[in-house]
């Protein structure tokens, strides 16, 4: 058992943050590289869609840690569950606007399916944080 503890010491606390630090700078340096050879048009194009898979890995990261931490009622588990639900809360408020970006950049690259499953995706978003905020 103490050796299963050792483990997900070292990956909480120096593996994973060092995965999330190398996806963001490579995510930084292929939106920096996009803007420098190809121009603001398809920096924002690239911008909306880093973004929307950055949300996306989000939603399914904090579902895990979610589901993980359900059956646990420790005292430090209870601190971790509350900061998840701040980190969900703050991903919940951002995927509107990612969704309204998408939502714009498939509208204007005329893509109907894909315009129209970003706005049901969209409405869906809204009204579960509506609900949720009642």
């Amino acid at each position: 058992m103490r050796k299963n503890n050792v483990i997900w010491v070292i990956w909480g606390k120096i593996i994973l943050p060092l995965i999330i630090l190398g996806a963001l700078f490579f995510a930084a340096w292929y939106l920096f590289n996009v803007y420098q050879k190809q121009g603001i048009e398809k920096f924002l194009s690239s911008l909306v869609l880093v973004s929307a898979l950055v949300i996306g890995c989000a939603h399914i990261i904090l579902f895990s840690l979610r589901k993980a931490y359900e059956s646990k009622n420790s005292h430090a588990y209870k601190r971790k569950k509350r900061h998840l639900e701040k980190w969900r809360n703050i991903v919940n408020y951002l995927t509107p606007f990612v969704l309204v970006a998408m939502l714009y950049h498939f509208w204007m690259k005329s893509w109907v399916l894909a315009t129209v499953i970003v706005a049901v995706l969209l409405f869906d978003r809204i009204n579960e944080l509506r609900r949720k905020n009642k």
